[in-house]
């Protein structure tokens, strides 16, 4: 049986998110701040899965931008680009923990400014892995990446990392952030990513089964200020500090 929902199109168990707006960042100052966690969501070592749409710029001036980074600024693990060959990236994942730093590049430049990804981090099975439109492409291992604690008070930084020497600022766009304090697995990732048209995180599919760990959705559909709500019961709203420009494209 077809059903409609407001921001959903499609059959029931697998919805399909209808997107109309991103939040563009324009690679200067601009990002988007979540802190302040609720209390239960203490993620400690244990397992957990981001998940973003993201596009880049055709054009933009930084090789190194980040796309998300979790945790105090000092600790953290994120997930970004590298290497830039005019328009083409390698991407990355990153560990820092204890004043170790790690990471893994692709080295397949698989991302193409112009276009929308589906970029994920994950912890999961004692690794921290980088998938892109649900494929796993990276992996970081060691007890550096199992020890790093994130509790509530850790936060996400999206488009830039303030842990860094350079802050790294994105110049592109973001849409549809989801978090769950497990991980996913690739099957639902890949669910989820549905070809490039986007499913609905808030409801269960075939393989993706994880809805009830979803500790955060910011669908970043307002259009209209600096603020981008949370869709889940937590309502742990997203701030954008320096402004951003809503734009009517998305994935």
């Amino acid at each position: 049986m077809s059903f409609i929902l407001p921001g959903m199109l499609g059959v029931v168990g697998s919805p399909i998110f209808t997107d109309k707006y991103s939040a563009a960042l324009d690679g200067t100052n601009q990002y988007l701040q979540i802190s302040g966690l609720d209390p239960s969501v203490d993620i400690g070592t244990g397992n957990y899965t981001i998940n973003m749409w993201v596009f880049v710029e055709t054009g933009a001036t930084e090789s190194f931008p980040y796309f998300m980074a979790f945790g105090d600024g000092t600790d953290y693990q994120a997930i970004g680009l590298t290497d830039k060959s005019t328009d083409d990236y390698d991407l990355r994942i990153m560990n820092r923990f204890n004043a170790t730093y790690s990471q893994d590049v692709i080295g397949t430049r698989d991302i193409s400014a112009g276009n929308w990804y589906m970029l994920t981090i994950r912890r999961y099975s004692s690794l921290l892995w980088g998938l892109i439109n649900g494929v796993e492409k990276l992996s970081l291992s060691g007890t550096n990446v199992t020890s790093n604690d994130f509790g509530a008070s850790s936060d996400f930084r999206f488009g830039y990392n303030s842990g860094t020497s350079a802050d790294r600022f994105l110049e592109g766009r973001f849409s549809q952030i989801a978090f769950w304090d497990t991980g996913v697995s690739t099957a639902g990732l890949l669910e989820l990513y549905n070809s490039g048209t986007p499913k609905d995180p808030r409801t269960n599919g075939t393989s993706y089964t994880q809805s009830s760990n979803l500790k955060g959705f910011w669908s970043i559909e307002e259009n209209t200020g600096t603020t981008t709500s949370d869709l889940t019961i937590y309502a742990n709203n997203g701030t954008f500090p320096n402004g951003l420009t809503w734009s009517a494209t998305a994935p």
